[in-house]
């Protein structure tokens, strides 16, 4: 028989184990494509377009994915191995060298991973059309055309060419194992662990408290960093040692022990058995319990968000004569609100290039501050939220060069202000400088032409400012098409650059946002926990066979169906709820580690985002719990038939 034909034979008698494999590679390309595809879509990454709040939500289901498609396929590659082995070792035993196995290895990954890209690619290509339109549903995409860039494909056949080298690498690793008889007997024979007893799972406990209390007690970005590291080999370890622990907790009674000797030593060995499966599934939990759980608190926090973010309930800049309304405009505007309008105010700004200039007498006039500053100095003002959540390194000027009539005036920095005072405007950016009034009218005296103001209006009910709002920017835009000429080179992005700044469409910008995110991250949550269901469930199917052997022979010798059947669910409740429960403690002191150390959080802020957390835990947790109990009662059936 030809090298060929024994090919051909071997995916005739595994056709099944193949498909298994090839629907679990096409599957991960499909997903992680369609990601690639939204990521990379240029119209995603337009902020006059879409806002950046949104189109950043796919940065994270993105790794997210990547890393579900590294263990995924590792997992799905190293069970078909392992139900091969077998065979490996009986064409040793006909005379077929390890060399001849690798290259039947070889072509057989070879097949299955450029067959399972197309697949993933032909596929991903429909999926993304419905994915989008579903997302449509939640956020405007009118003006964002579906489209499949050269970045996605070559991206994905990248990552998933590297990943299939890893596999096919491990696979040939794996069936160079020594030993043609140790081949044979894999299937029966038990898996020994090189780690294994109390102490590493004593150590991975230890280390695991350390790695998630450290992020409580000491806010410093490396520590968290390092103690997420450290986290998953402690938890390797954790699990690893797991079973002793268990069994000695049932030994120390002799009472106790002989009453349960059965269980003890089924759990020794499930454990030993599903360590890997019990690692993944916490892993995978554990980042869809984390993701989703920050999304549905994003969603959350929208309306303070938006408080945070905007002083004001409205906000625009009069500038390049952009703008330029006049005030019998804007009362008639606002007087047509549902809302009380309670202050109507206006800040004089320079236009310089970089940055903008302020007064200090006028800042404390509007705002209400008190910032002195002496002549020949100033203060840099950075609009930066308390409560933003994101990190941003500002960059301080120590001096500045003013120009004036007379040359240059030389300012020197006299600190620093991170402070939210008044709305961010896109056009103004985030970066001013507070200068004496004195120097003010020194500098203001040399760009007449170049004085712009900041318009503020604060309502009673910022809520209820939508249709203020958007009157004002179509009444701005008209302005703007009739009277001047444009300043920038695109439609979308001068009305970005001259719209106004408002808590409402802030609002309406998080809320999406956070929608947006929460229904990604579902979406993956869901795909991750149906993974995690089917590498349970094929971990337990391998183990059918020996399970309903051991069965019958315990019922030939005086075990009665119900016991059996009660039996047979003591050890699944472990496997079934420990990973999920582990992951839920993991994610839950991330989570609330990390946006504590973000975030200048209070006791009630804590309160809310440990409830999050318990929230999106639950719903995990009971539909494990609904999986359990209808697997569970076709397993049991399904062993006891055969009693």
């Amino acid at each position: 028989m030809t090298f060929n034909r024994i090919l051909l034979r071997m995916f005739k008698a595994n056709f099944r184990k193949y498909l298994l494999y090839f629907l679990c590679s096409s599957f991960a390309v499909m997903l992680l494509f369609t990601f690639n595809s939204l990521y990379t879509n240029p119209g995603f990454n337009d902020p006059s377009l879409l806002d950046g709040r949104i189109s950043s939500n796919l940065m994270a289901p993105r790794w997210a994915l990547i890393v579900f498609s590294v263990l995924f396929l590792l997992f799905a590659q190293s069970s078909l191995m392992k139900s091969r082995k077998a065979e490996f070792g009986l064409f040793m035993v006909l005379g077929m060298t390890r060399s001849n196995i690798c290259r039947l290895i070889l072509l057989e990954n070879v097949l299955l991973a450029l067959s399972s890209m197309a697949a993933g690619f032909l596929s991903g290509s429909l999926f993304m059309r419905i994915f989008y339109l579903l997302i449509g549903r939640i956020v405007d995409l009118d003006s964002i055309p579906v489209t499949f860039s050269r970045e996605s494909y070559v991206e994905t056949a990248s990552f998933f060419g590297i990943l299939y080298v890893l596999v096919i690498a491990v696979s040939m690793l794996s069936a160079l194992q020594p030993g043609i008889l140790s081949q044979l007997k894999s299937a029966q024979s038990a898996d020994r662990p090189l780690l294994r007893g109390k102490l590493p799972g004593l150590t991975g406990v230890l280390l695991l408290a350390a790695c998630l209390l450290s992020g409580w007690f000491i806010k410093a970005e490396w520590v968290f960093q390092l103690s997420m590291l450290l986290c998953w080999p402690a938890l390797y370890l954790l699990l690893t040692g797991l079973g002793a622990w268990a069994a000695a907790s049932q030994e120390r009674k002799s009472s106790r022990r002989y009453r349960n000797l059965l269980f003890i030593s089924d759990l020794k060995h499930r454990f030993v058995r599903f360590r890997n499966i019990s690692f993944l599934i916490t892993l995978l939990m554990t980042i869809a319990i984390f993701l989703s759980s920050l999304m549905l608190d994003l969603y959350f926090r929208s309306w303070g968000s938006a408080a945070d973010s905007n002083p004001y309930s409205i906000a625009y800049a009069e500038l390049y004569g952009k703008n330029t309304i006049s005030p019998q405009t804007l009362q008639s505007i606002t007087s047509s609100s549902q809302t009380e309008l309670l202050a109507s105010q206006s800040l004089e700004v320079l236009n310089m290039p970089h940055p903008k200039i302020l007064s200090s007498e006028l800042l404390n006039a509007v705002t209400g501050t008190d910032y002195l500053v002496e002549r020949g100095s100033f203060l840099n003002l950075f609009l930066v939220a308390d409560k933003s959540g994101y990190t941003r390194v500002n960059e301080s000027f120590a001096d500045y060069d003013a120009p004036v009539l007379s040359g240059k005036l030389h300012l020197v920095s006299a600190g620093t202000v991170e402070r939210m005072l008044f709305n961010l405007i896109p056009v103004m950016g985030y970066h001013f400088l507070i200068v004496n009034p004195y120097d003010y009218e020194f500098i203001r005296e040399d760009i007449r032409n170049g004085l712009g103001h900041i318009h503020l209006l604060q309502f009673a009910d910022w809520r209820q400012t939508g249709d203020v709002d958007r009157r004002l920017n179509e009444t701005l835009a008209a302005y703007n098409r009739e009277h001047t000429e444009p300043w920038y080179n695109t439609a979308k992005l001068e009305e970005f650059a001259f719209k106004t700044s408002s808590r409402f469409a802030e609002y309406e910008e998080w809320k999406q946002s956070g929608l947006f995110g929460l229904i990604i991250m579902s979406f993956v949550g869901l795909i991750f926990y149906v993974s995690s269901c089917a590498v349970l469930h094929f971990g337990i199917l391998s183990e059918l066979e020996a399970e309903q052997r051991k069965y019958r022979k315990l019922y030939r010798i005086g075990m009665t169906v119900q016991e059996a059947e009660q039996q047979m669910k003591r050890p699944l409740r472990l496997i079934f709820f420990l990973p999920y429960i582990l992951a839920a403690l993991i994610s839950g002191f991330i989570f609330c580690s990390l946006t504590a150390m973000l975030e200048a959080k209070d006791a009630a802020d804590m309160i809310m985002i440990i409830v999050t957390a318990l929230i999106v835990s639950a719903l995990f947790i009971l539909l494990q719990l609904l999986f359990y109990q209808l697997y569970t009662r076709r397993y049991v059936k399904q062993i006891s038939t055969m009693l």
